[in-house]
């Protein structure tokens, strides 16, 4: 079994997560060396408090790029790591990337080099990434192929990831939009569980879609009365929904959640669990935000699904009107916090169900300026009034601070939350905030990053605010060893693209004054909107890329001490 040769990470209930602080944040767990999904673990926490090679004084005096690796397309995903898996009869740390030209590389995490192996899922001229201004929109150029982080089952040693393709050369004579699931073998890339599995496939033709049920029978629906649907039922579109959101495991389940390509209709947001040996959907583990409407993706700026240690996954949904109100059927579920207890299913019906929803929700769904376009962070403060919380916030530039045992409901009168952060609104959030050492760690798109303690039971005003920028919305990860050497990552992914560190005792123990980085360093392309790096075992993995239509340049770059420090 390939995972025993492993330093097998971490798995409360078969579900990964880091230690923050054992007296602040969530239950303690055993150190990894592998980070499998988008921002370390379920409850996105964007923190590995147990890196103990980087301090602030040796990333301030002896820290740089140390190699980068040619990649051949935009890399929306996150890398991902595994430690000690068994390649060509050797063992290696091996860092994992997906790309838009729905490709995924394995490379040697500490030297670089050529691939491993590279999986493509490409043929000729009849199986490509689908342009760009196919989808209307120019969101994402100028290819569309892998868009989200895969997540990798580390116990079995598979890598599960979606690709979107373009298929032509069929005896139909038609052009297809198809989604599949694979299934990859960690060490090899080579397909496991008989897959790829089709998700979705969609043809357009004279405004009409065609989801080829026949050759596809388990093409995700559900019964609904939106204007796409067909016989009463809603069917998933593999043409318009856009699989943004990282994906997420728990106890034999892949959970993948879809939006929108620049707001095209018709679309709905879908969130759906995949059997993790046969790829199969689950039957109650299917929701479609809209059955009765239209819009109300997942999408999250990439973060996925985030679940609690009880077994309840949470996500925020955008882009349309108040549903909990008179004016909208109650099974549609835009523009709020949802929480889902997943034994039950994923149903507003089922039991432990909830939700929030800010009192102005139907302004800001009708002026697509609502929650849902930043990942939720879920953290757990014992001994507060308030235990279990989650923050995640919208276009409105507003962070909704929410508790995770009461959600609060909808009010069109006021909000039953526990506070609102930047109340003033601006700038878009386009990332999860990170909780470490009783603070929390945020910036907007295009802001700056601030730091603001946790007192009394709620946020108070920031400590430290950094001097620099995320351009275009990626958020901050943290690394430290226990609750010391604490350092806050960052891209400024604005233009060229540069990965700034700040530590973490400089942001919290300031005046609200402005904060110097420790380390900025170049990277080889420019920046790619909505990403970060990971920090994992004494070194930094990020992306950037130059893309330009039939001229991409694309790498993964490495950093970490120099050589002689």
């Amino acid at each position: 079994m390939i995972s025993s040769v492993y330093s097998i990470g971490f798995l409360v209930a078969g579900l990964a997560v880091f230690s923050a602080n054992p007296a602040l944040a969530q239950p303690a767990v055993p150190a990894t060396r592998s980070v499998t999904t988008y921002m370390y673990d379920a409850y996105q926490s964007g923190l590995n408090s147990h890196e103990s090679i980087h301090t602030p004084d040796n990333v301030k005096s002896g820290f740089g790029l140390l190699f980068s690796c040619e990649i051949d397309g935009q890399a929306y995903a996150q890398p991902l790591y595994l430690s000690n898996v068994p390649v060509s009869g050797k063992t290696r740390n091996v860092v994992y990337v997906a790309t838009c030209h729905d490709s995924v590389y394995a490379f040697d995490a500490d030297a670089g080099g050529a691939p491993l192996w590279h999986v493509s899922f490409l043929s000729g001229d009849t199986i490509t990434p689908v342009p760009n201004n196919v989808l209307r929109s120019g969101d994402i150029t100028p290819e569309i192929g892998i868009v989200s982080t895969p997540v990798i089952d580390e116990r079995t040693g598979t890598l599960y990831v979606v690709a979107k393709t373009k298929e032509t050369g069929r005896p139909d004579g038609r052009t297809h939009y198809v989604q599949k699931l694979h299934a990859l073998n960690v060490a090899t890339g080579a397909e496991k569980f008989n897959g790829p599995k089709v998700i979705g496939d969609a043809t357009f033709e004279q405004d009409k879609y065609d989801f080829n049920l026949e050759a596809n029978p388990q093409t995700p629906s559900v019964a609904g009365t939106a204007k796409d649907a067909i016989n009463g039922r809603v069917y998933f579109n593999a043409l318009r929904n856009n699989q943004r959101c990282s994906l997420t495991l728990y106890r034999g389940v892949v959970y993948i959640a879809w939006s929108s390509h620049g707001d095209t209709t018709p679309y709905h947001g879908w969130l759906i669990g995949f059997d993790t040996t046969t790829l199969a959907p689950i039957p109650n583990q299917i929701l479609c935000t809209t059955p009765d409407g239209e819009k109300s993706g997942i999408w999250q700026s990439g973060a996925g699904p985030s679940i609690d240690k009880e077994g309840n996954l949470y996500i925020t949904t955008a882009n349309t009107g108040n549903p909990h109100n008179a004016n909208v059927k109650p099974g549609n579920v835009g523009e709020s916090f949802l929480k889902f207890n997943m034994r039950a299913g994923l149903s507003v019906a089922a039991p432990g169900f909830d939700f929030f929803a800010p009192h102005d929700a139907q302004g800001l769904g009708n002026a697509d300026s609502g929650v849902g376009s930043g990942g939720c962070l879920l953290f757990d403060v014992p001994g507060a009034k308030t235990p279990h919380l989650a923050a995640a916030g919208g276009k409105n530039g507003l962070i909704y601070v929410v508790n995770r045992d009461a959600m609060g409901h909808f009010d069109p009168q006021s909000d039953h939350h526990v506070q609102t952060l930047e109340p003033q609104g601006g700038n878009w959030v386009l990332s999860a905030p990170v909780f470490f050492n009783n603070s929390l760690y945020y910036c907007r798109s295009g802001d700056k990053l601030k730091c603001l303690p946790f007192k009394d039971g709620q946020f108070a005003a920031p400590t430290g605010i950094a001097n620099g920028t995320n351009g275009r919305g990626g958020g901050p990860v943290i690394s430290a060893n226990g609750v010391k050497n604490g350092i806050v990552w960052l891209l400024d992914n604005g233009g060229p693209c540069s990965l700034l560190a700040y530590k973490t005792d400089d942001l919290a123990g300031g005046q609200g004054g402005s904060v110097e980085a420790i380390y900025k360093g170049r990277m080889p392309d420019g920046g790619i909107k909505f990403s970060h790096p990971i920090v994992i075992n004494g070194k930094v993995y990020a992306c950037s890329v130059n893309a330009r239509a039939n001229n991409v340049t694309a790498h993964l770059s490495v950093f970490g001490l120099l050589p002689g420090k």
